[in-house]
């Protein structure tokens, strides 16, 4: 169960900043997964063939400082 609100949570602000590259007509797609982080980035970017990725670790970091509301 807190896994599924942690994952509602997630898609909820991060589809706050997928919307302003929407709005700014840059091409992104959001994943949220489970499982080790390392071989999980290695196979999405070799299957999707991503130039860039954006990830968070846990709670606010710098990504904070470019939050929607600012």
């Amino acid at each position: 169960e807190l896994e599924l609100t942690m994952e509602e949570k997630a898609k909820a602000h991060l589809g706050d900043f997928k919307a302003q590259l929407d709005l700014a007509g840059i091409d992104s797609e959001m994943l949220i997964q489970r499982g080790n982080p390392g071989e999980l980035t290695v196979a999405v970017a070799q299957s999707k063939g991503c130039d860039l990725i954006i990830m968070g670790s846990r709670g606010l970091g710098p990504v904070q400082s470019i939050s929607p509301e600012s």
